[in-house]
């Protein structure tokens, strides 16, 4: 089997692993930074029975990166943009003392 065909096939197994842990979209870019990664320096693994399991621990090493990317960041727990709270810059001075007083009493 040809080295671009193991690829082709090994991309295949690699990005259902990832999407069965990970966003689609995530999935599959760290599909495409392991098989670079398998491309650059693991030449040598030419057997598809090597490559799945190195490719595998690739991608995990790869997807517990990106979560510690994402955490330290805090974007899991940011809110957009789009959905927070706008002030209300409508209500004058008289309207705010007089609910503070109706509120005080």
């Amino acid at each position: 089997m040809e080295r671009d065909e193991v690829l082709s096939r090994l991309r295949e197994r690699i990005l259902a692993f990832a999407a069965s842990r990970l966003r689609k979209e995530t999935a599959e870019d760290l599909t495409q930074e392991t098989l670079l990664l398998l491309h650059e320096k693991y030449r040598h693994v030419t057997r598809l029975e090597e490559l799945v399991p190195l490719a595998i621990r690739i991608l995990r090493f790869k997807s517990l990166a990106a979560w510690r990317k994402v955490r330290r960041r805090g974007e899991d727990t940011s809110l957009p943009v789009d959905e927070m709270p706008l002030p209300d810059f409508s209500m004058n001075p008289g309207v705010a003392a007089e609910r503070r007083n109706c509120w005080s009493e």
